[in-house]
């Protein structure tokens, strides 16, 4: 199988399947943490974004702050069109024929890297049957292939480079955003007293963290293309801020691709019994349960509804 080519990849992504319909997730909350990490390779990008909601646990004696629902994501950049990539069909045709019924729980991109002309993708997810807590560990590196397909590889890289233009444009990640030069994170929350209550500063340093009280309807997550006195904006989701914090969609131009193995073999990772669930490291954990909730069915395709 050929390896990644990226002019041919612009040309064939057209061909691999995919929704027009926005994706949106309707979570209502007080307080978001959202983050980005963009990857090129000078041509192109892979984007690795999340959105945490956060809510207020309580033990016998104290409450904190912490992480209720979390969704993670990866969407790819040609310089011009942003695509959301599902790999939920990729990760279910690696299962056995008589457990490709089983649900895949929601998954966690572990490592995104560009390597000898290839974009390479490895993430961690999980099957579980219904009614059942034994679950099927999926921890697959892919290698992303022109039409959108992906191999399965074992590749270890120990060094990444990672460039920080787009086809002689300059990525640029808004200062208010921005953690390094490639990553952003930030919180949002409903209104300003929520930065003061004692669980929240308890956990959250707020002279250290960039922090917005949005004054609209809805706050756009984005980074900026610059070429010496053009600046573009590329706009990656949307903060739905009606009457609160009440979930997000992304861009009505995004296209929803589902990825799929190129040469589709049933690929059992390891068998666990245990029900606890994959997440990325917060600054901010508590005790109780993280859902990582990505692009199940299509029922989870509506448009969110705008105000």
């Amino acid at each position: 199988m050929p390896r990644l080519v990226i002019p041919i990849l612009a040309l064939l992504i057209f061909s691999a399947p995919m929704a027009s319909a926005v994706y949106s997730v309707k979570q209502g909350g007080f307080l978001y943490e959202v983050w980005y990490h963009i990857y090129s390779n000078g041509t192109s990008a892979l984007i690795h974004i999340g959105v945490e909601n956060y809510n207020i646990a309580c033990g016998m004696t104290s409450c904190w702050a912490e992480v209720y629902d979390a969704y993670e994501y990866l969407l790819y950049y040609d310089g011009s069109n942003l695509y959301l990539l599902n790999f939920t069909p990729a990760l279910r045709e690696m299962l056995p024929k008589n457990m490709t019924n089983m649900t895949i729980y929601p998954h966690s991109f572990m490592n995104i890297f560009y390597l000898n002309g290839s974009w390479y993708v490895n993430l961690t997810s999980r099957a579980y049957p219904e009614g059942s807590f034994k679950s099927i560990d999926l921890n697959p590196v892919y290698r992303l292939s022109e039409d959108f397909c992906v191999e399965l590889v074992n590749v270890t890289v120990t060094t990444k480079t990672e460039n920080k233009t787009i086809n002689g444009w300059e990525i640029v990640i808004p200062e208010e955003f921005r953690e390094d030069p490639v990553f952003a994170d930030f919180f949002i929350a409903e209104n300003a007293s929520v930065y003061n209550w004692s669980e929240v500063r308890r956990w959250i340093d707020i002279e250290k963290w960039h922090h917005f009280v949005p004054n609209s309807s809805n706050f756009p997550v984005y980074f900026l293309l610059k070429k010496g006195d053009q600046v573009r904006r590329v706009t990656l989701l949307y903060i739905n801020t009606t009457d609160g914090l009440n979930g997000f969609w992304f861009p009505e131009d995004v296209k929803i691709v589902n990825v799929t193995l190129c040469k589709p073999t049933p690929t059992i990772i390891n068998e666990t019994t245990t029900s606890s669930t994959p997440r990325r490291k917060h600054k901010i954990c508590g005790p109780g349960v993280v859902m990582l909730l990505f692009l199940i069915p299509p029922l989870i395709f509506s448009k969110i509804g705008r105000k």
